[in-house]
């Protein structure tokens, strides 16, 4: 890209760009954005560190996180049942990579709750 436009070019997943824009760059900091996957990044003290795929992460009943909160999860069972799913994910990811915060972007903000039963005290959940 960078021959062809004669110009710098970086390339980033849409979660890491989000990212970047809402980061303070202050210890390890997620980004998860929910649309029609699972988007991912993970910040340390500003840094992103790339290639973190968490979307593909085995969740119980052959499912993946991804499959289990994506925006064709939300409309089959509802928001009041999906926003209980992401929560579910949420308790799961914080204890692993204990995140002082997580950002959570939605397609739809309207659709996603701001506080989940079950996160440590030591990591917050803020809109992305």
């Amino acid at each position: 890209m960078t021959e062809h436009l004669r110009r710098p070019v970086r390339v980033l997943n849409d979660a890491g760009v989000q990212g970047y824009g809402v980061i303070e760059g202050k210890g390890i900091e997620m980004v998860l954005t929910l649309g029609t996957g699972l988007g991912c990044a993970l910040y340390h003290d500003g840094i992103y560190i790339p290639n973190l795929e968490l979307a593909h992460h085995p969740f119980p009943r052959g499912k993946s996180y991804e499959d289990y909160v994506d925006a064709n999860a939300m409309h089959r069972v509802g928001k009041k049942k999906w926003n209980r799913r992401v929560g579910k994910v949420l308790a799961q990811i914080q204890p692993i990579w204990n995140p002082r915060r997580i950002y959570l972007g939605a397609a739809t903000p309207s659709t996603c709750r701001s506080s989940f039963p079950g996160m440590s005290r030591s990591s917050r959940t803020s809109p992305a």
